[in-house]
């Protein structure tokens, strides 16, 4: 007696992703200049608001992830030797931060914007030389430790 045959499936390719060698090449690249003077100029404004008695706290956060980024990449070696410029920015920007909060108004002291001026011709280095890849994976790096309280800077309240 002959056993009935299961049914086959039908078939069904998968599909390819016909930009996927395109992208990884582009993952090689550095970002498009506009890119870069776009992550730049974001910097370099809120800098200037801060020097000029007009900032807030959008402009130090955005210090702040410049400087971030800047430290990351460090990290990952585009312009590993400068590591300790990028973390006297944060320093910097920590402080502003801590300053805000004693007084109520956003300003930077003078060692505070001669840091930050080195660290955002560092950020300016950097996105010039890093790669797409690296980009995304500092940027991945720079939201998991936002995301673990063990990695994020606390501004310590002094008791006067």
């Amino acid at each position: 007696m002959a056993r009935s045959k299961r049914p086959r499936k039908q078939y069904r390719p998968k599909h390819i992703n016909p930009g996927a060698i395109v992208d990884a090449f582009a993952a090689r690249l550095p970002m498009a200049v506009d890119k870069q003077q776009d992550v730049s100029l974001v910097a370099h404004q809120s800098l200037t608001a801060l020097t000029q008695g007009k900032g807030s706290d959008f402009d130090v956060g955005c210090l702040a992830v410049a400087m971030n980024l800047s430290m990351l990449l460090s990290e990952i070696g585009v312009g590993r030797e400068y590591l300790s410029i990028a973390i006297a920015g944060q320093e910097a920007v920590m402080r502003c931060k801590a300053r805000a909060e004693r007084t109520g108004k956003w300003g930077l002291d003078g060692p505070g914007i001669a840091a930050i001026e080195q660290a955002i011709d560092l950020h300016d280095q950097q996105l010039e030389i890093a790669t797409q890849a690296q980009m995304s994976a500092v940027l991945r790096e720079m939201n998991r430790r936002k995301a673990n309280p063990e990695h994020v800077f606390r501004v310590e309240k002094e008791n006067a």
